[in-house]
């Protein structure tokens, strides 16, 4: 997800899709990558908002080992 949001939602959007003219659905790009697209947004920044929002810090326990 990195290299395709360093690219650009709109990039490989159009890429898929001009794929998806050639060769068939199988690159059809999905809504979410069109709306990313059409936004102008990252394709991961709210992913990971969402997934560090949701994390319930009191039930984890981190251990730092010394190497």
């Amino acid at each position: 997800m990195f290299w395709a949001d360093s690219l650009s939602a709109k990039y490989v959007y159009d890429r898929l899709e001009a794929w998806s003219k050639d060769y068939g659905q199988f690159f059809k790009p999905c809504e979410y990558l069109a709306a990313r697209a059409r936004q102008g947004a990252s394709l991961v920044k709210d992913l990971e908002i969402h997934f560090l929002n949701s994390i319930d810090a009191s039930r984890h326990t981190y251990q730092i080992i010394p190497y």
